[in-house]
């Protein structure tokens, strides 16, 4: 992992983002003018409304290896450069710079921090620091987050890493500048990460579905593409209440198949493949790791027992107890469950060749 994580921040480093500009000039043809007689129309020297411009401060950037070469197929990380001031002991509201990146490993993300006191000198921190806990809090819009930092004592960058997903899904919703504070023994860091255009970013970097989803055929396709799609979620959250309940009777007819599970605004793709057979139980027999089908091996299938009442699938869990899913019916073979405040699925029938049983048209 930190291998993976060195190589990637060699590009990191090697980043350049410069900002650009234009200029305007004036006419050629001003003070030119001839007596032909003719009425020459006024010129229209307003100048037109440009369109507000979205702030390209988040880049792509591929993997390299210890030479410096892309790594064909390799991972690509989202960064941009950062800045701020800090203050401790010695000195008051200093120029902090730094640059902050986002890093695939495997279904999760890293963010990764690399701060520099006067534009050229890493932050330092000791293992003792490390150990009484670096703590990055951060607000984006009104919400205030504090996350735990780790590193590599004594200049390593710090890292951001269970909960790096946590940090991420708030940033992409909101759509705002993160403000962010990190505490150091007498040392403070204040610095903004901008917001930018950190969406398209995504799209390009992560490969997320861009676009308005408009329709119940659009969300499930974008989640079939890809299952971190923040719109999909929005869409079924809103339109939730719009899908029939699906009844006791009917529910009892339908679930006796092969099952697609794919978790809606997920940060880690939880795709799974779920069998329910006659006997009253489920196995999972596969799930989606990054894409790719694998078929659960025995260590990885759990069996639990489940029965259908009062409209909703009781499931029993690998830590005892039950898990209740009432399902909404979207179309034939494409199912909407709500599990908690925030957590939705997106239920599809699979048949014997692995395929969905029923078309989306």
């Amino acid at each position: 992992m930190k291998r993976l994580i060195a190589l990637l921040l060699a590009a990191v480093l090697a980043l350049s983002l410069a900002a650009c500009g234009g200029e305007t000039g004036e006419s050629p043809n001003s003070g030119n003018e001839t007596s032909t007689g003719e009425t020459t129309a006024p010129v229209d020297t307003t100048e037109p409304q440009e369109e507000p411009t979205v702030k390209t401060n988040w880049e792509v950037v591929n993997q390299v290896d210890e030479f410096g070469d892309v790594i064909e197929n390799g991972d690509t990380l989202l960064a941009t450069t950062i800045s701020g001031e800090f203050s401790n002991t010695a000195t008051n509201s200093s120029e902090l710079s730094g640059v902050a990146g986002f890093i695939p490993y495997g279904d999760e993300y890293i963010l990764s921090l690399d701060l520099d006191e006067y534009g050229n000198s890493p932050v330092t921190y000791s293992d003792s620091d490390l150990r009484d806990g670096i703590i990055l809090k951060t607000k984006i819009a009104d919400t205030i987050s504090e996350y735990e930092l780790y590193g590599t004592a004594p200049t390593g960058n710090l890292m951001l890493m269970e909960d790096a997903r946590l940090f991420f899904t708030d940033f992409y919703d909101n759509s705002e500048d993160a403000r962010c504070i990190i505490n150091i023994g007498s040392s403070e860091y204040n610095f903004t990460i901008e917001y930018g255009n950190f969406a398209s970013a995504c799209d390009e970097a992560f490969n997320i579905p861009a676009g308005d989803i408009q329709s119940d055929i659009d969300a499930i396709r974008a989640l079939l593409a890809y299952s971190r799609h923040i719109d999909c979620y929005n869409y079924f959250s809103e339109n939730i209440n719009n899908y029939p309940i699906v009844t006791t009777d009917e529910l009892s007819n339908i679930i006796q198949n092969r099952w697609l599970r794919i978790e809606i605004r997920s940060q880690f793709n939880d795709w799974y493949m779920f069998e329910y057979t006659s006997d009253g139980t489920r196995t999972q027999i596969g799930r989606f790791d990054d894409g790719v089908y694998e078929t659960s091996n025995e260590s990885s299938q759990g069996n639990y027992p489940y029965r259908i009442e009062n409209n909703s699938l009781y499931t029993g869990t690998f830590l005892g107890g039950e898990d209740a899913a009432q399902f909404r019916k979207i179309s034939d073979g494409y199912y909407l469950v709500s599990e908690g405040s925030d957590t939705l699925y997106l239920y599809i029938q699979y048949n014997e060749d692995g395929v969905p049983t029923y078309s989306l048209g």
